[in-house]
């Protein structure tokens, strides 16, 4: 783990960029590019599962930085700001409302 002032010097990077329209873009197109929400498992290549869980590890790494310094950007982030959310727009037999 990192000095305290490494700390904070990456949490005001990571708050600075999603201020930003253009860094709330990127570090979309960055998750999306590392497949982290989908499934990194080729059946039958083992070399591609593994590369592919690789790529998903780099995108995971960038979400958990998110989370850990900007957590009030996850919305955004995801497209959910100004709007109810998924949280609160499924009933509780998984129908949206």
């Amino acid at each position: 783990m990192g000095s305290v002032a490494q700390r904070r010097t990456e949490q005001n990077d990571v708050a600075s960029l999603l201020l930003l329209p253009q860094g709330v873009r990127f570090i979309r197109q960055l998750l999306q590019l590392t497949g982290v929400w989908s499934a990194s498992y080729v059946c039958n290549d083992a070399l591609a599962s593994a590369y592919n869980e690789g790529r998903r590890s780099v995108g995971l790494y960038v979400l958990q930085q998110v989370q850990m310094y900007a957590p009030q950007s996850i919305e955004k982030l995801l497209g959910w700001e100004g709007t109810a959310g998924p949280a609160q727009t499924m009933t509780w037999g998984g129908e949206a409302e």
